[in-house]
């Protein structure tokens, strides 16, 4: 039922882009696409890591409370992503830079989407390929291990990952937003609609709004397109659509 019900939908979205002036295209991306690459998301296992619950290795308090299990914990997560690598969906995304001004904001903190070939990137949430200091302003690429190290330019801080812990505030929101309200095609991906702001980020454009996702995301009600499944198989679906338009 549900295979039958995308196909309805994508005959549906061909006829209505035909009247639709596509230029620019915002893509939100999430732990859907990843996931596929074998990228789990930080509320699999029951939202336990090694025995220990995520928001005692994912909130910056953590950094002084629980340091060696912070650190172990970001040291082994980069070192698994970074040899991960990009699926037939994030490849897909990027080949719509060939006919269409694209920015893609993700909230997933690994580099797939470069890896891809995709060049217009938001890490809303940050990216774990790069370290910053607790302390000063130093950032760099990450190299294995090196979160928890001792910062050599102002030797007083910590090397953590550069990503939004809980309760810290999303990077790059205004320029986001920004985006958003000028584009001509909004698509949401593998995300469960339910953190914020990203969530709440299809209210701020009248664009045609394209949703992929395994399940109903929370934020459906904004969506013109609501297609449910894997997204390597319906993002390309939807990328040829778009590139014969």
């Amino acid at each position: 039922m549900k295979i039958f019900k995308n196909k309805i939908q994508f005959r549906a979205l061909k006829e209505r882009i035909k009247d639709y002036d596509i230029k620019r295209i915002v893509i939100i991306t999430g732990a859907g696409i990843s996931a596929e690459s074998g990228i789990n998301t930080f509320r699999d296992n029951n939202g336990l890591w090694d025995n220990h619950s995520v928001y005692e290795v994912a909130r910056p308090e953590a950094i002084e409370l629980t340091p060696e299990i912070f650190f172990k914990f970001q040291n082994e997560r980069a070192i698994d992503m970074k040899n991960k690598v990009p699926n037939k969906a994030h490849k897909k995304l990027s080949k719509l830079e060939e006919k269409y001004h694209v920015n893609i904001i993700t909230q997933n903190i690994d580099n797939l989407h470069e890896k891809a070939g995709s060049n217009n990137i938001i890490h809303i949430h940050g990216t774990n390929s790069e370290y910053k200091c607790t302390h000063c302003t130093n950032k760099g690429i990450y190299q294995d291990n090196i979160y928890g190290e001792e910062c050599l330019e102002c030797n007083k801080g910590l090397l953590r990952p550069n990503v939004v812990l809980f309760k810290e505030q999303v990077y790059d929101l205004y320029p986001s937003l920004d985006m958003i309200e000028k584009a001509d095609l909004f698509i949401q991906i593998g995300t469960s609609g339910t953190v914020y702001p990203v969530a709440g980020f299809p209210e701020y454009t009248k664009a045609l709004k394209i949703n992929i996702s395994l399940k109903e995301p929370d934020n459906e009600h904004y969506f013109d397109f609501n297609f449910k499944g894997k997204a390597t198989k319906l993002v390309s679906e939807l990328i040829e659509i778009l590139l014969k338009k």
